[in-house]
């Protein structure tokens, strides 16, 4: 009874990104971005990084980093990312945006979104909210 318990409980909490990851030196200091791109020209690929370039003091004042992923042959990177997200949907033939947070916990997995909701999504968590006091932007 208490290893079902147990069991229950662990899996009903979001997945975390673990210090032994592909994003350790970010923890605590940035929220990272992971975009998966099937190509260079990807619409939602495109549309993203534009809206950072347009917004890039919003962007900066949040502590975010982008890492661009891009589907090819030979692109392990994409294997060892989609394997630590345990994603096992994640398609050479989609984009794929994922917010983690500077707790490391994964806060948006999503194909389709934009960077005012991934703002919006920012700007209600309690460490964004302290650092809201002292915002330039």
């Amino acid at each position: 009874m208490n290893k079902l318990i147990l069991i229950l409980l662990l899996i009903s909490f979001p997945v975390m990104v673990i210090q032994s990851s592909p994003l350790e030196e970010y923890i605590w200091k940035n929220r990272v971005i992971v975009t998966f791109s099937p190509s260079k020209t990807n619409t939602d690929r495109i549309q993203i990084l534009n809206s950072i370039h347009k917004n890039l003091c919003e962007f900066n004042s949040r502590n975010i980093i982008h890492i661009d992923m891009l589907f090819n042959e030979k692109n392990h990177e994409i294997e060892k990312f989609g394997s630590f997200f345990e994603i096992s949907s994640l398609s050479p033939s989609e984009f794929r945006l994922i917010l983690i947070g500077k707790d490391g916990w994964i806060k948006l997995n999503t194909r389709k979104t934009s960077l005012e909701e991934i703002f919006s999504l920012i700007d209600r968590m309690p460490m964004r909210q302290e650092e809201m006091l002292n915002d330039k932007c």
